[in-house]
Formats: C-alpha cells, structure tokens, sequence
C-alpha cells in the first residue's frame, strides 16, 4: 500500500495554539482579562489555546489585534489558522474515520514518539488487516452490505497509519503487550499466526521496540488501563490517550502524564526483554504451526 500524503492540519492547530497562548501571556492578560476584550468566553478561548477546536481565521485576526500584533507576524497567524481548517490526510476514508478518533488520528501524525501499553490486544499500530478487520468487525457488527465496508476502510485506514513505521523520519515505538493479548485467537488461528509472525518482522525495525508482560510477572502498575502515551517535538508537553468502546480520553495534567510515564517506566521492567519477548512470540507461533 502506498503511503499515504501526509497533510496534518492537527500539528498546525497544536503550532497555532502555542502561539497564541504565548502571545496572550505576553500581553500580560489572563484567560478571564482577555476575554472580554476578545467577545470569546473563556472555555471557549482556552479551547482555542488547547487545540481543541480549530481556531477560525476571523478569531485569530480579533485575538492578533487584541494582542497588539499586526505584519508579517499577523499574517503568518492567519495563514497557520487556515491550513489548521483544511482535511488531513485521513479525510479519503470518509465515513470510517470515527469523529472522536480524528483528533487522535491528527496528534498520532504529529508525534515524534510512542509509548503504548495494550492487555488483551495488538496495538493498532502493529495490527495486520485481517488482525484489524476481525476486532473492527466485532465491535461494528455489521448487518448490511454499506456497514461492512466501513469495516473494511476502517481496517484500510489502521494498516495506513503504519507508515509512520518506515517513513523517511520514522515514529519512535515502543509497545508493551500483555501476554493475553498474544494468546487470543482474535481471527481465528491462520488470522494470529499471521499476526505473530507480522509482530515478530516489525520488532526488528530500529524505531520499534517489544516488549511482553508474561503470565508470571504479577501485579505491575498498569493492571486493567491499557493507554498510549504520546511525546511530541519541540518540547511540546505529552498526551496520554485512553480509549472507551465509546470516545477517546486525554489526559494532558503535567502531574497526571508524570505518572502515566512512571508508570510505563515500571511496566518495562516488569516485561521481558525486547529479546525474550521474541522467543516467547516465536515459540507461540510455533505452537499455532502445529496445531493448525
């Protein structure tokens, strides 16, 4: 599959909202000061200044000279705000795009690194299609032929994000499996095989890292949240992305990401050795050989 282009109007927005953060800082106003003088409410401004919505040009332009700012500098704003309102690449999925799983998509597109803890699956990065198709399959339930292919462009759209394995600038990934997660038959046996044998190719890349928690290594400090957490460039402050059956959830207080990365320090020392965690992938391959 080829890779797909990657526009990434999320990293323009997080850039954007940096920028405008700073610059309220700058003028010596609170979010509740400059409000007012913006017509915005404060959620509202702070949503803005979070990323969270992609900021119009017209209320960057009332921000900008609120803020005393005007030129080059204004215009280049402005124009950071309008490439934030244009569709990322993931826009030629349509309807299989997930709303809440947009932003998700857009902050996975813009990170320079990865750390991702799953119980009882494979990370989606790491997913073959017919792995993907299986687990979208049985969340979906399609019962119409318009519903199943969703499914397949769903499974599309989650072997396509694997680009970002073997880009030029590859995306650093370092994935923690619970042992349960090798063990279930998700797909059926030639469907696992598959998936082992594709997990045990991509450990070998230089940018991604496996490790297993086995059965016998107890109680760590991860038990029951599966979680990724997401560091970007620039300094930029990480995000750790829970997901429901229902939406995703982040987490973005310095404190509580603080602790997600403990955490994850923990749990890789709990787990095998990218080594071990191999053999052991290997030696359940072999055993789904013989007994399929």
């Amino acid at each position: 599959m080829p890779a797909p282009t990657r526009g990434n109007p999320t990293a323009r927005r997080r850039q954007l909202a940096r920028e405008l953060r700073r610059l309220r800082e700058q003028a010596q106003l609170t979010l509740e000061a400059a409000s007012p003088l913006l017509n915005f409410s404060p959620a509202k401004l702070s949503k803005l200044e979070r990323a969270q919505h992609a900021a119009h040009p017209n209320d960057v332009t009332v921000m900008l000279q609120a803020y005393n700012v005007s030129g080059e500098r204004a215009d280049s704003l402005i124009a950071l705000a309008k490439e934030g309102r244009q569709k990322g690449w993931w826009e030629i999925y349509g309807d299989a795009v997930i709303d809440w799983f947009e932003a998700y998509i857009g902050l996975e597109s813009d990170a320079t690194a990865i750390h991702a803890f799953e119980i009882d699956l494979i990370p989606g990065l790491l997913q073959t299609h017919d792995y993907a198709r299986s687990v979208i399959e049985v969340w979906e339930q399609p019962s119409a032929a318009g519903e199943d292919d969703v499914v397949n462009r769903r499974a599309k759209l989650r072997t396509a994000r694997q680009t970002r394995l073997t880009e030029e600038d590859p995306l650093e990934f370092h994935a923690v499996i619970g042992q349960a997660a090798l063990q279930q038959l998700i797909g059926g046996p030639s469907v696992m095989l598959s998936q082992l044998e594709s997990l045990i190719s991509i450990a070998r890349l230089g940018n991604v890292t496996v490790q297993v928690v086995p059965f016998s290594a107890g109680a760590h400090s991860s038990l029951g949240t599966a979680y990724s957490i997401l560091h970007f460039p620039d300094g930029e402050d990480d995000v750790v992305y829970l997901e429901t059956l229902c939406r995703g959830l982040y987490v973005e207080s310095h404190d509580d990401v603080a602790r997600y990365n403990a955490s994850f320090s923990d749990l890789c020392d709990a787990a095998l050795s990218p080594a071990e965690s191999t053999e052991l992938m290997t030696k359940l391959a072999a055993d789904l050989t013989r007994h399929s």
